[in-house]
């Protein structure tokens, strides 16, 4: 094909969980609420980029949350010890209320995104 469409084809969902968490820290938030809610797997991959963005928003003194309702999810971050990094929210409490408060006292000062 000639002179054709250059640009890359992206329909891998950990890219675009990456461009979104970086997009979101390039813009100056720092408290991030990532919705899994509706993800029926995680790999490495994944993991890597939530850590990824826990440790980068730390960083920057916010944090990172994960709303996640399905078993499976929750069990993979148990297994590979992300759990303990992660601040995990029930679906139920919704996204906002996880950003309103951040774990361990700091203030909401550089706004928050929900992804």
């Amino acid at each position: 094909m000639r002179g054709g469409y250059r640009r890359p084809i992206r329909h891998d969902p950990g890219l675009q969980l990456q461009e979104a968490v970086t997009g979101a820290l390039s813009e100056g938030l720092i408290w991030l609420v990532v919705d899994l809610t509706r993800v029926e797997y995680i790999d490495s991959v994944g993991l890597g980029i939530l850590i990824g963005g826990v440790k980068r928003s730390r960083e920057r003194g916010g944090d990172l949350a994960v709303v996640s309702n399905r078993r499976n999810i929750c069990k993979v971050f148990d297994v590979s010890g992300t759990a303990e990094m992660l601040m995990r929210v029930d679906a139920a409490a919704g996204t906002d209320t996880a950003a309103e408060e951040p774990r361990e006292g700091g203030r909401l000062s550089a706004g928050r995104a929900s992804i």
